[in-house]
């Protein structure tokens, strides 16, 4: 998890951009990451209610998993899918920041 948010940062970092982005069809790997997002908010309040800090661990673990297949395949940085990649390795980033931070767990400028 600390390791993707990490990644994310670097790819960020080389970005130039302005995110201006309109996509047609998107594949299964960005697919996969959208739906990741919207199961967020209901975790951490599935999370909060029923006292498992353990359920917002295992989802920034199979988003980590998701994010690690998603670079594997889909290149990023001057991709014709550019901006539209970068805004999800940006809420990837967001979303696994606010999951360690709930958990207590640092996170490394670089790994």
């Amino acid at each position: 998890m600390q390791y993707s948010v990490v990644r994310c940062n670097s790819i960020l970092q080389k970005y130039k951009g302005d995110l201006n982005y309109k996509v047609r069809e998107i594949n299964e790997f960005e697919k996969a990451l959208l739906k990741k997002f919207l199961e967020f908010p209901l975790v951490v309040e599935k999370s909060g209610l029923q006292l498992k800090p353990n359920l917002i661990c295992n989802y920034a673990y199979e988003l980590a998993t998701l994010f690690s297949k998603f670079y594997e395949n889909c290149k990023v940085i001057g991709s014709e899918k550019e901006d539209f990649r970068i805004v999800l390795v940006q809420k990837t980033k967001e979303i696994l920041e606010i999951c360690l931070n709930l958990l207590g767990i640092e996170i490394p400028e670089k790994m």
